[in-house]
Parts: structure tokens; sequence; C-alpha cells
């Protein structure tokens, strides 16, 4: 089961502690994390730290 962050509006994988738009995002991290000990790269880029990051890089 995954986290929701009331402050923020997202989901968390309660794993990693990344932050998700969308519970399925947020759920499909967790289960990647707790199957194979690390995070995945094509997802955890659609969390919302990535896309703060970008959006930083980008100014």
């Amino acid at each position: 089961m995954v986290g929701y962050n009331k402050e923020r509006g997202t989901y968390f994988c309660e794993i990693c502690k990344l932050n998700y738009n969308t519970k399925e995002l947020a759920e499909k991290c967790q289960a990647w994390c707790s199957t194979h000990d690390s995070c995945n790269l094509g997802i955890a880029s659609m969390s919302v730290e990535a896309e703060e990051s970008r959006k930083k890089q980008a100014k």
C-alpha cells in the first residue's frame, strides 16, 4: 500500500519516498522497489521530485 501526502496532494512510495501525482505510478514504484531493492529510472523520472528538478534546470 502506498502512502498519501496530504500537504502535497501526492501519493508516495513507502520504500524510496518518491512522490507521484497518481496512485498508479506510486504503486508501480513501490512494486519495483520491493522486488528489486532499487529504484527504476523510468518510473523515478515521472516523480514529482524529478519534475521539480527539470523545472529548476530550465530556468
